[in-house]
């Protein structure tokens, strides 16, 4: 092997083998001893990365790396696309939403729940509060008026309680004329109306037993109004039964065959005698003193109806003595109905002064 071949394999073989080559191949090569470092100076470099030194100060912390602004280069475009694509829109086209505003209210809710959840619960609880306050102010004053009120019920009552003893009387007793038992009536009907307010109010009042010598329970003054209503209610029966009874078999003075009477105007007056008691008679109220009495006045409506035809067939045949008689029959069967309305009125009497004494002052 002659010595141009030695040397290229020698130089092949060697470290680096891609210089020879390129040596041979007649390219310069490249001296190992240059550093590869050498070929960018710090210049370039520091002109390529605009990079800042850092001096650190061994007795001081390293302070804070500045921050580069790097401003973007402004592009000159030459066509209208490009100046349109860079450029804002102009505020005229932008579109408008009332909604944004909601929308960062919204968006913002988190951070300002801090105020806003107590500011809305405040405002409950003073809305409450003054509900209940207002209610509750509403309440006692409804609460005063309604005592107030029964208060002056109780003692309008307590005072008309002595009056019923006379009404009592007037009711009862028979000699009384129609004009004092409509006055009595009246009386009663007012007595009535308080005492009907009072039974209407007297459940809101809150009563101190303890205090009240006279009841016991609220039981005690619920039967006390019980006993005083049905008082009530049975005088102002028993008056509207006196009324009605009054136009009972009412005659005028009967004539007489020497009265030489007009028989068909005489008729007309019987006929209607006999009319108005029926009226009167099936209007008559239920009452059980006052029982025994409504059935004589029916059997003594019917007596009279036959007696009233007697009498004036007698007057027809100028019987004069047949008349007289009827004419006393008439007048007798009246006094049985009178009688026993006058026995009726005393028992009855009787019992109404008992539930009257069981009746007290009300609180």
């Amino acid at each position: 092997m002659n010595n141009r071949l030695i040397s290229i394999y020698k130089k092949i073989t060697s470290q680096n083998k891609s210089m020879h080559l390129l040596e041979m191949l007649g390219f310069d090569a490249v001296d190992k001893s240059t550093e590869r470092s050498d070929i960018f100076t710090t210049e370039i470099k520091e002109k390529a990365y605009e990079t800042e030194k850092i001096y650190i100060d061994n007795e001081k912390t390293l302070e804070e790396e500045t921050n580069l602004i790097i401003e973007t280069p402004k592009l000159d475009s030459t066509n209208y696309i490009a100046d349109y694509k860079t450029n804002d829109t102009t505020n005229e086209f932008r579109p408008t939403n009332v909604t944004e505003q909601f929308k960062s209210i919204w968006i913002n809710l988190e951070q300002r729940r801090k105020w806003v959840y107590p500011a809305i619960f405040i405002s409950i609880t003073i809305i409450l509060s003054l509900y209940v306050v207002t209610s509750y102010l509403g309440n006692q004053k409804d609460v005063l008026v309604v005592t107030e009120e029964i208060n002056i019920l109780s003692e309008d009552l307590n005072t008309l309680y002595f009056t019923i003893d006379e009404i009592i009387a007037i009711s009862s007793n028979p000699f009384f004329s129609k004009y004092d038992i409509s006055n009595a009536s009246a009386d009663l009907q007012a007595i009535e109306s308080r005492l009907i307010e009072y039974d209407n109010s007297y459940l809101t009042m809150n009563y101190n037993f303890e205090i009240l010598s006279d009841y016991n329970s609220i039981q005690e003054i619920e039967l006390n109004i019980n006993n005083y209503m049905n008082l009530i209610n049975k005088l102002d029966l028993v008056l509207t039964y006196r009324i009605l009874n009054s136009e009972i078999l009412l005659y005028n003075d009967l004539p007489t065959v020497e009265d030489n009477p007009n028989i068909s105007q005489l008729t007309t007056s019987l006929s209607n005698v006999s009319a108005v008691s029926i009226s009167n008679y099936e209007q008559l109220p239920s009452i059980p003193e006052l029982d025994r009495h409504t059935k004589i006045i029916f059997q003594s409506i019917e007596v009279a109806n036959e007696l009233h035809g007697q009498y004036l067939a007698a007057l027809r045949n100028k019987e004069s003595n047949t008349a007289n008689q009827l004419i006393l029959s008439i007048g007798m069967n009246k006094e049985i109905v009178k009688r026993s309305y006058e026995k009726s009125l005393e028992d009855f009497n009787s019992q109404i002064n008992i539930l009257y004494d069981t009746i007290i002052s009300l609180p």
